[in-house]
């Protein structure tokens, strides 16, 4: 089973739609005022939740999952809202992600990792020092989230 967040996004509804393609159980997590388009929805299960929230997130992520894919990304440009998405709700991802027992989590994004210039850069690379990134139930020193330019 594979969930997606962000999946209306330019990016994620192209996940949602591989994965229901190569065969996967697949979950996709929307928000209340978005309106998913059903031709890349087609053989997935949505569900609404609000990723700002992780006690809603994680009361709709059906466990156990294998993974969750974060697609997650901020518009504006601005400070809060890069840290509200970018970092808080991806935090939020990834805490359901280990509550519903997944054994990966990918984070899709497009960030500097050498110099990060924009405020969703620098909140995505928070992210990626996050103690949550490290830890794994695999193997010592194996990152639990795998993350994807």
């Amino acid at each position: 089973l594979r969930t997606s967040t962000g999946g209306t996004g330019y990016i994620g509804k192209y996940v949602v739609k591989e994965a229901v393609n190569r065969g996967y159980e697949t979950t996709v997590v929307v928000r209340p005022e978005s309106k998913p388009r059903e031709d890349f929805f087609q053989g997935a299960k949505v569900v609404i939740a609000d990723v700002c929230d992780e006690d809603n997130l994680k009361s709709v992520i059906p466990g156990p999952v294998d993974a969750v894919i974060s697609c997650l990304a901020s518009r504006s440009g601005v400070k809060e809202d890069s840290y509200k998405i970018d970092y808080q709700a991806t935090l939020n991802s990834l805490n359901a992600a280990k509550a519903a027992g997944a054994s990966n989590f990918v984070l899709l994004s497009a960030y500097c990792v050498r110099k990060p210039l924009l405020q969703f850069q620098n909140a995505k690379l928070k992210v990626n020092e996050s103690e949550l990134f490290h830890s794994s139930a695999r193997k010592p020193n194996q990152p639990f989230m795998k993350h994807f330019f």
